[in-house]
């Protein structure tokens, strides 16, 4: 049984909203009729409501960025990563989701990114969501749920106007065949 929801924004109701299943995520489009605070659902009596995220895109504007999730990674190993991307592809901006991590703390990661000579743009998203749950015969498949997320809320509230974007693990580096950068 499919049920209807009502939904508003700051108390003022929204008309059309774009609900999406793509695999193992869902995208959900909210039009705005201008800026607010709070959105709210109320479906069959039950209301629920949410602060509205700060739009970080201006920040990342025709920059070429970094996207990533992170968990554990030593912070040395951070400030090389970044280091290396901003040398070989003139990366200056990253959104970096820290994942839960027990060897230390957003701020931290934060005060690692801050070392970075050339990083000029950085925001670290507390991202405490669940990878995933293993599956299948050898526990080898897994859902994979919290990248799809992470990714979609980088792209579209800090990433749609960059100029170029990589999303990398901190072990990744990727590199182009023949020196150019990957921008290029």
């Amino acid at each position: 049984m499919r049920r209807r929801g009502s939904w508003s924004l700051d108390g003022r109701p929204l008309e059309r909203v774009e609900l999406s299943d793509w695999g193992r995520t869902q995208r959900s489009r909210i039009p705005s009729p201008g800026p607010g605070a709070r959105l709210e659902l109320e479906v069959d009596g039950l209301r629920l409501s949410t602060d509205v995220a700060e739009d970080g895109a201006a920040a990342f504007a025709g920059r070429h960025a970094l996207v990533t999730k992170s968990q554990d990674n030593d912070l040395v190993w951070i400030q090389d990563w970044l280091c290396w991307y901003h040398d070989v592809h003139g990366v200056t901006a990253v959104v970096f989701c820290e994942n839960n991590s027990t060897r230390y703390t957003a701020e931290d990661v934060r005060a690692a990114i801050a070392e970075v000579p050339g990083i000029e743009v950085a925001v670290v998203v507390d991202w405490p969501y669940r990878w995933g749950p293993n599956g299948g015969p050898k526990k080898v498949w897994d859902s994979d749920f919290s990248q799809y997320g992470m990714l979609e809320n980088a792209r579209f509230r800090y990433l749609r106007n960059a100029a170029g974007v990589i999303n990398a693990d901190v072990d990744e580096l990727v590199l182009t065949h023949d020196g150019r950068t990957v921008f290029e």
